[in-house]
């Protein structure tokens, strides 16, 4: 019944109204109770007060209380007593004659005693209760004659039945109050119901059923066009806009991977050619066909003279002639991994003939070339070892030995040669005796290196063989000897040289494949980065709408309205919906440049404070998180949002990871000096390590993991694809690592970066004024017609007069014939002036005028460039009414800006 009644809107509305209506009744019935027992008790007062008038009047005789009956019909009540007393207190007429010349106080009760006294100046009154439980009225009135006090007039009467009849009066209006209470909370709740209960739930049901991965979820009808309509109509248009960059992104997702996997130039032109006549309504334009206007080209930046690459055209179909937003950014990507895709391909080719090059060198050499692993297999040899070992050609060797050792005529030289590469890594003209294939020896250097791996552990043995067979015999002459020997010498510095050569190519292949590897990263970085910035602008115009309207309902509802929490779910859903888009703009343009020294244990432990962690921690209970600090005093500098966006991506791809079998995740932060890279050695560093006892990652997953879309949970429910991304971004930009470690049970995700021992910024608590209200004339300048509403209506709110315009020509136009005291500028106007040429025209027209640039976009350098020339400032899309308002009454309170700045021509 409870849960019933928290899930239910008409219900909560209707106990709401019954409580008020309750409290009210109960308050008037309390209040006209009290006055009606007044009143009741007011007329009795008189009532036993009238014989005393009368008495004094002489209109009634004193004797007249010996008659109680005829005394009861004078006051109208049943008389219990009542006696005349002389000023001295003596009782002279009463009913019952025993009780003459006795003073009348033997005749009181304790409360009338104390309550009556012995003042006679005026008339007295008193309610007292017996012991039996009989209510009774008694009165004292002065009795006067020509102005001089003669005695008293006593009477009692019986309440009994004035007690029965102010009960009576009570219950009738309570009654009447259950009755009036019941049918006008039903008329109320009933009225609620059907007027704005269903479209609000309808919303809600409709973004749970599209938030559950039910993408065609639409709201059918709209019903009336007031904030609620628009509302409903702004949802359908995100879930519209939504699923059409959806499709756009996986295109490029698509054709990204083809394009990975192509390996010629035509190849890439045709699948290019392929995805844009797809996904847009163009066709490729023929070669040497009729001029036509083309829509646009592929690459986009093919007319930069440093790329020599291929153009495709594109021509419309039908009315087809320009590209709206979201297909000049499908455009804009898919020529990134056009041109990404060509990039390697020459980078490839570059590889290629850089092998041939070493192949070349490696075959031409005069000395005998080998490569062995320790165990004496022949990896590779060069033709001129081969002729020394008697054999046909290197191939016919490399196939037929298996053990080179048995080309030692000692077996020993082969045990000393291991001994000098394990103990000093290289051995230089180690002379042994070989033998050849037909069993003959010949007398030989060698000169070799030994490869190690990090362990330390002889992996390869590379090295050059020198004959020295006719040396003995030269030996007998001098001059041959001498020639013997520069000849020698020569081969020897020629074959250094070749190794150095060897060296060189080897590290260059290594290079070339490190950046082959990070150009295929870069090309899907590229691409997410190009789509993401169009996706956040058209994104964040959108959730404007989403943001702003139920704030503006806010305002106008009570706060015991029923509505609020509703409308303040999806015032939250559309906050978290800005929270995606700012991770694709993290994707886009990078993590903040303005950043602090911060601990980054106290980051981790914010995070684990959060109410986004302990929710997590609700919804599986199974998992245990805990934390191990070991960080010290060594600060960071970073951007705090970006870093417990990494620890929170982290943490819950662990959790989820548990959440069937259940397990434990471990926070582990250390300082240490060094890391696993080169340009980390040395450096003061902090770790944190996020390890987990699940599964672990499979291995044909563990290349992927960081790669954009890449997610093996399900798409749209658990997760985007964009997590670890995100975080691979994050940590590069703040020129750290990340490691992951599968080595031992579970999964290890280990963060290096950068420390120093500083001391930790303050944290500054910045409060908004609580009055954000002000006066003045204001000029939108917006091309969104929601955008234009949206901030009218806000400013609307706090005081301003508002005017609004579609564009940069229509604001100058304006401007013209009417002065503002503050103009709010678009950052992408329609394309005919922009925001800062309008903004030139503008001073240009009123020098000094005071204006703000808004804008879903970071700061551009369009935007940098006209605040040094007077924009007072920059306000990011979707904002609220708190950051618009102090924005604008901000600027307005400033001085006068100069007008000496110097514009461009």
């Amino acid at each position: 019944m409870i849960g019933k009644i928290k899930h239910s809107i008409p219900i909560k509305i209707s106990l709401a109204i019954l409580i008020i209506e309750a409290v009210l009744l109960t308050v008037m019935g309390v209040y006209y109770s009290s006055r009606f027992s007044e009143e009741i008790d007011r007329r009795v007062a008189d009532k036993l007060a009238l014989p005393g008038i009368l008495m004094n009047q002489r209109a009634l005789p004193y004797d007249s209380v010996e008659d109680l009956h005829a005394l009861s019909e004078v006051v109208q009540e049943t008389v219990l007593e009542a006696f005349v007393f002389k000023r001295e207190g003596k009782v002279f007429f009463t009913a019952d004659p025993t009780k003459e010349g006795r003073a009348y106080t033997d005749f009181l009760s304790e409360v009338e005693k104390g309550n009556l006294g012995a003042d006679l100046s005026r008339s007295l009154q008193t309610f007292f209760t017996t012991q039996a439980g009989g209510h009774f009225l008694s009165n004292i009135t002065p009795l006067r004659a020509e102005g001089k006090l003669l005695g008293g007039l006593y009477l009692r009467i019986s309440t009994d039945d004035i007690e029965k009849e102010k009960r009576g009066v009570v219950l009738f209006f309570c009654v009447g109050a259950f009755l009036t209470i019941l049918l006008t909370t039903l008329v109320e709740a009933i009225v609620v119901h059907r007027l704005c209960v269903p479209r609000i739930v309808t919303t809600l049901d409709t973004i749970k059923h599209y938030g559950n991965g039910d993408f065609s979820a639409r709201i059918d009808s709209v019903g009336v066009r007031d904030e609620i309509g628009e509302l409903m109509l702004q949802v359908n248009q995100l879930l519209e806009t939504i699923s059409d960059y959806t499709g756009k992104l996986h295109a490029i997702n698509l054709a990204g991977e083809d394009l990975f996997r192509s390996a010629k130039r035509q190849e890439i032109l045709a699948i290019a050619a392929r995805t844009a006549e797809k996904n847009l309504p163009v066709k490729v334009a023929e070669v040497g066909g009729p001029a036509c206007k083309y829509v646009f080209s592929l690459p986009v930046f093919a007319d930069n003279a440093e790329n020599c690459f291929p153009i495709l055209q594109f021509i419309g179909l039908s009315s087809y002639d320009r590209l709206r937003p979201v297909d000049t950014s499908f455009v804009y990507a898919l020529s990134g991994l056009m041109v990404s895709a060509l990039n390697r391909i020459d980078a490839f080719e570059r590889i290629t003939q850089a092998e041939e090059k070493y192949r070349y060198l490696f075959t031409s050499a005069l000395e005998g070339i080998f490569r062995t692993r320790v165990d004496g297999s022949l990896l590779d040899a060069n033709p001129a070892f081969a002729a020394m070992a008697g054999f046909d050609s290197a191939e016919e060797m490399v196939n037929s030995v298996s053990d080179i050792s048995k080309f030692y005529l000692d077996q020993q030289d082969r045990v000393e040669l291991m001994q000098v590469l394990a103990r000093e890594g290289k051995a230089q003209d180690y002379e042994v005796v070989f033998k050849r294939r037909d069993g003959s020896a010949f007398p030989a250097t060698v000169s070799a290196r030994a490869v190690k791996n990090d362990n330390g552990e002889i992996q390869v043995i590379e090295g050059r063989i020198t004959d020295i067979s006719e040396r003995s015999q030269r030996e007998k002459e001098k001059q041959d000897r001498l020639a013997t020997e520069a000849a020698t010498r020569a081969r020897l510095l020629m074959v250094e040289d070749l190794e150095q050569k060897n060296r060189q190519l080897q590290e260059t292949l290594d290079e070339l494949r490190n950046t082959q590897l990070q150009l295929i990263q870069s090309e899907k970085m590229a691409a997410i980065g190009m789509t993401a910035g169009g996706v956040a602008h058209d994104l964040n115009n959108i959730l404007s709408g989403i943001i702003s309207y139920p704030e503006l309902l806010l305002l106008g509802l009570p706060a015991e309205s029923e509505l609020r929490r509703p409308l303040e779910s999806i015032l939250a859903s559309g906050r978290r919906a800005a929270a995606v888009v700012a991770d694709l703009l993290t994707l886009a343009q990078g993590s903040a440049k303005v950043r602090q020294n911060i601990l980054l244990d106290s980051l981790v432990e914010e995070y684990l404070q959060s109410i986004e962690f302990k929710q997590m921690m609700r919804d599986y209970p199974n998992v245990t998180v805990s934390s191990v600090y070991e960080g010290g005093d060594m600060c960071i500098i970073c951007s705090p949002v970006h870093i417990q966006k990494v620890i929170m991506n982290l943490v819950m791809n662990a959790v989820e990871a548990l959440s069937s079998l259940g397990g434990s995740v471990t926070l582990h932060t250390r300082h240490t000096v060094g890391g696993p890279e080169g340009k980390l050695i040395g450096q003061d560093l902090v770790v944190l390590e996020v390890r987990d006892d699940g599964p672990g990652i499979p291995p044909e997953s563990r290349g992927r993991i960081f790669e954009p879309f890449y997610t093996r949970k399900v798409m749209g429910k658990k997760g985007t694809g964009l997590g670890l991304t995100v975080v691979w971004n994050v940590i590069r930009e703040h020129q750290g690592r990340i490691e992951l470690d599968c080595d031992s049970p579970g999964t290890t995700f280990r963060i290096y970066l950068p420390a120093q021992k500083i001391a930790v910024n303050e944290k500054i608590e910045v409060e908004l004024e609580n009055d954000l209200r002000g006066k003045g004339s204001i000029l939108i300048v917006d091309d969104e017609p929601l955008q234009r509403d949206i901030a009218g209506k806000m400013l609307t709110i706090f005081g301003y007069q508002v005017e609004a315009v579609a564009s940069g020509e229509e604001a100058v136009a304006h401007l013209r014939e009417k002065r503002v005291d503050l103009v709010v500028l678009d950052m992408l106007l329609p394309p005919r002036i922009n925001c800062l040429h309008t903004y030139l025209q503008i001073v240009h027209l009123h020098p000094g005028q005071k204006a703000l640039i808004v804008s879903g976009f970071s700061e551009s350098s369009d935007v940098k460039q006209a605040m040094q020339l007077g924009v007072g400032g920059f306000v990011k899309k979707p904002y609220t009414m708190a950051q618009i308002a102090g924005a604008v009454k901000d600027e307005l309170g400033k001085n006068q800006a100069s007008s000496g700045s110097t514009l461009p021509n």
